[in-house]
């Protein structure tokens, strides 16, 4: 979700507007004094993204609607929320197309946003224990920080009604397995069948991909070939485009006697690194047949042992059967591992025959380039330059076929790597819900990060008089040292809620489709400007390299951007005083 543009429509010609006002593609900030009107302006961007937000009477008496426009993937949408004081929403939504969708509930609009975003809703637990799922205005709280009671804690939401809502909702926003499922038998079937289809879907794409392998001679990168090809077509257009003499025939011949060249170094490097990798297969192979050996050895000096009957006299004697199961699956164990290496010595000869020939190959073709070349100095023969075209061309013929395969076969390998990685995650939700959620890589994956990046924005921020042995309770809930968040007071609490809040959106940036921060009013006269500026120089770093968006409003602080970025400030007068929003022209 990108933001692109806010503005306010006047309830009539006594009203209050706004211009259209664009948002930076990084940065925005609201720049003035208080009193003109910055956090109307901020509390709009989420109530038009479902958040139940109180405005002064002002507000509901004199603007009509606040509108929003944001883009998700190529499409943008338009959002128009009516300022309405009870707790009833009416929104209407412009899609792409033209198409207008009304919403009078706020579980509607949201699931219709959750479904825009592509976050997959929960059937979770309410605290009076009935079927609920999450809301928009559940989910903003993580990325929405309030002036008034948003700096107090890392979630701040009045009413919540979901159990373990903070929890819940950090896993709803960053794809991580529900705490409480009101259907987990449900669930945990769903994610078995899921498992199992990308079993098979692991398995067929592991066979395409290897069936490319045996097919496909070339073992080269596409950028390698898209680069030789570069290369070749930038000669035959400067060969063809002039006359043709013998200094501009040798040029191109010594341009492909070069590539050929370093494509045999290259070659030749790759046998022998083939050859070394053969050589430790088989030392390998030898050591575990070694093992084997000793093993088979071991196993005949037990059964001599038998053999004794004072020492197991017993017909069905249980003496040694623990060492008899041992050895079963010891020699199991050991045979798999050969058969492994075996498999494995059997494709490194397939690679370095190919890689062989392909050196002969290219041996030859060097050979006949170089018998041209002396060809053309000795005897001047001009039509040899009409022959270098030519051997040009079929080249170039070659190159693309062979990239045509190659990038086959890198394509085949990221859908196989991705199915790979999408196995793994249903293994872990089906394993999370098979354990009650007490296993699951990825919620101790999703912690450590959250601790590291946490620990990063303190240090940021410069909030020293506190602990950085960071835990969480309740899942994600943090704990500097013996102190929870809502303990801490003054600056150090604020910078605190400025840190975690930072630390989520720098891992929602890969990881959620939630890729901004909106922070109403950071408490300036407990955040010096110094280091409210290195926090936001750093927010514009995490900006620049994943494409997220943060808007702030701020009375003091004044962020120098760049053509990025944009800053809002009030241009109309109301009496003395500017303000943002104005009486309808």
């Amino acid at each position: 979700m990108k933001f692109l543009k806010l503005y306010i429509v006047s309830k009539g010609k006594n009203g209050l507007e706004t211009e259209s006002l664009v948002f930076g593609n990084h940065i925005t900030q609201l720049y003035g004094p208080t009193g003109t009107g910055k956090t109307p302006l901020v509390k709009s961007i989420a109530y038009c993204l479902g958040y139940s937000v109180k405005f002064r009477q002002e507000i509901y008496n004199r603007c009509e609607s606040a509108n929003l426009i944001f883009k998700i993937s190529e499409g943008e949408y338009s959002v128009k929320r009516f300022f309405l004081k009870s707790k009833k929403i009416e929104v209407e939504v412009t899609d792409p197309h033209g198409g207008l969708h009304s919403f009078y509930d706020e579980e509607s609009y949201s699931n219709y946003l959750f479904d825009l975003l592509g976050v997959n809703n929960r059937e979770l637990i309410s605290k009076s224990g009935t079927n609920i799922g999450g809301y928009m205005s559940t989910v903003l709280p993580l990325f929405y920080v309030t002036q008034d009671e948003g700096y107090s804690s890392v979630y701040k939401y009045e009413g919540s009604f979901i159990k373990d809502q903070f929890s819940e909702m950090v896993r709803l926003s960053y794809s991580l397995p529900e705490k409480n499922s009101f259907n987990v038998k449900k669930n945990q079937i769903h994610a078995k069948q899921k498992l199992d289809s990308l079993d098979l879907m692991v398995s067929e794409k592991n066979n395409r991909l290897r069936i490319l392998k045996e097919t496909v001679v070339s073992n080269r990168k596409s950028y390698e070939l898209q680069e030789e090809i570069k290369t070749l077509e930038a000669e035959l257009d400067r060969i063809g485009s002039s006359a043709i003499d013998s200094e501009d025939v040798i040029t191109a011949i010594d341009q492909m006697l070069n590539a050929k060249k370093k494509r045999a170094r290259d070659v030749l490097n790759e046998i022998n690194t083939v050859k070394n990798r053969r050589h430790g297969l088989i030392k390998i192979k030898g050591d575990i047949e070694t093992e084997i050996n000793t093993l088979s050895l071991n196993e005949e000096a037990r059964r001599v042992f038998m053999s004794f009957g004072e020492v197991c006299s017993s017909a069905g004697c249980q003496l040694f059967s623990r060492s008899s199961d041992s050895y079963a699956k010891n020699l199991l164990y050991l045979k798999d591992q050969i058969k492994d290496l075996e498999s494995n010595d059997n494709y490194s000869d397939n690679i370095e025959l190919k890689l062989s020939e392909e050196l002969k190959i290219i041996d030859e073709v060097v050979a006949e380039l170089e018998n041209e070349k002396q060809i053309l100095i000795d005897s001047s023969e001009w039509s040899a330059g009409f022959k270098i075209i030519s051997d040009i061309k079929i080249e170039l013929f070659k190159l693309h076929s062979e990239l045509f395969d190659v990038k086959k076969i890198e394509v085949s390998e990221a859908e196989y790597i991705n199915t790979l990685n999408r196995r793994e995650e249903a293994l872990n939700a089906y394993e999370a819900y098979k354990t009650g959620g007490k296993v699951d890589l990825r919620l101790s994956e999703f912690r450590k990060k959250l601790r590291l990046s946490f620990i990063d924005w303190l240090g940021e921020l410069e909030t020293s008089n506190i602990s950085h042995d960071i835990t969480f309770k309740d899942d994600f809930e943090p704990v500097l040292g013996n102190e929870s968040v809502n303990q801490l007071s003054g600056s150090t609490g604020s910078r605190t809620v400025l840190a975690f809040h930072a630390a989520l959106l720098e891992i929602a940036a890969d990881s959620s489709p939630f890729k901004f921060l909106i922070l109403d009013a950071p408490k300036q006269h407990e955040t010096e400007n110094v280091d409210l500026n290195r926090y936001m120089l750093k927010l514009k770093y995490i900006c620049k390299k994943y494409d997220v968006q943060v808007i702030f409003s701020a009375t003091e602080y004044e962020y120098k951007g760049d053509s990025e970025d944009e800053v809002w400030v009030p241009n109309y007068y109301e009496g003395k005083k500017k303000m943002f929003m104005r009486k309808p022209l």
